[in-house]
């Protein structure tokens, strides 16, 4: 009984004791900056336009499944204004990450967070995660697990924040 008070407390108030509140949609998107792997910087809650942000790792097999529907994404909405970036919290250097984004033929953004201050600013729970940040640096929209091919979660939530 002790055991179970104790993992409570820990996910109530965070292992730095910090409490742990998930974002929701209208909550205004952290301030994050990444640099992607072309060599760009970019600043999420600041970024102009809207942003579908997915954050992920090369180990992690859901996030690997779902990384053709996120081009898909971006194919069917950059000129609509909605970019994608990938944000991977692999360890280590830029290498395995850029092998397996060439390997799958992304055309997105791709940043690294080894760090994984992306995760403690957006209140995560695992990867793959994915929020959907409008030109305001409002978050629309946020899923926990993979987006599924043909699945219309992401897609009606940014025609909704495009109407």
């Amino acid at each position: 009984m002790r055991r179970t008070a104790i993992v409570a407390s820990l996910l109530a108030t965070g292992c730095g004791g910090k409490a742990f509140k998930p974002l929701v949609a209208g909550d205004a998107a952290p301030r994050y900056q990444v640099t992607t792997l072309a060599g760009d910087t970019v600043v999420l809650g600041e970024a102009p336009g809207a942003l579908l942000v997915n954050i992920w790792a090369t180990w992690c097999i859901p996030c690997r499944e779902e990384f053709p529907e996120l081009e898909a994404i971006d194919r069917d909405y950059r000129a609509r204004g909605v970019r994608v970036l990938a944000v991977s919290v692999d360890q280590g250097g830029d290498r395995d990450v850029r092998d397996f984004a060439t390997m799958q033929g992304s055309t997105f953004a791709i940043g690294r967070d080894p760090t994984g201050d992306i995760q403690r600013r957006y209140q995560t729970i695992g990867v793959p995660e994915t929020f959907l940040i409008d030109a305001r640096g409002m978050l629309r929209w946020r899923k926990v697990g993979a987006l599924r091919s043909g699945a219309p979660d992401a897609r009606t939530a940014i025609e909704a924040m495009l109407r």
